[in-house]
Formats: C-alpha cells, structure tokens, sequence
C-alpha cells in the first residue's frame, strides 16, 4: 500500500497507494454489525463521508486512490 502508520490513521501517503474499503465479514451477521460500526468509528470525518459518497460499506471493495487521499494527507517526501 504504501503508507507511513502512526498509532492512530495513516499520516503520509505514497502517489502509488490506494486505500480499500469493504464490510468486515466473518463469524455472524451480529458481529459483522458490530465490528463494521467500530471500524467506521475510527475513520477520521473525511474518509467516513467519502466512504458515504461512494454507496457506503458493502461487500464489494470500494477503493480511494492517493489523488483523492492527497486532499487530505500528504505524500511521503513531501514537506507539509
């Protein structure tokens, strides 16, 4: 993926990554329920309204690109 992980969310970016995005699945519908809201919690606002604006968490991968993450974060290399 290329990207610099702090503790928290990721803080840099490489113009290669590309972030994907999909409901959790495994052991039942109930925890599959509880462990998508926890993981939407932790996303920062702006990666929970793109994920939104892109038909939301469902099976299928949704994918934002480093064009689109570079809004927010900036590229590796790069002095902010």
């Amino acid at each position: 993926m290329g990207v610099e992980d702090h503790g928290d969310w990721v803080r840099r970016h490489s113009p290669q990554a590309s972030f994907g995005f999909h409901l959790p699945y495994g052991v039942g519908a109930r925890q599959n329920a509880v462990a998508a809201n926890y993981l939407i919690s932790q996303y920062p606002d702006w990666v929970r309204q793109w994920i939104d604006e892109h038909g939301g968490l469902t099976h299928t991968i949704v994918r934002m690109e480093a064009d689109e993450a570079a809004k927010h974060l900036p590229l590796c290399g790069v002095l902010a």
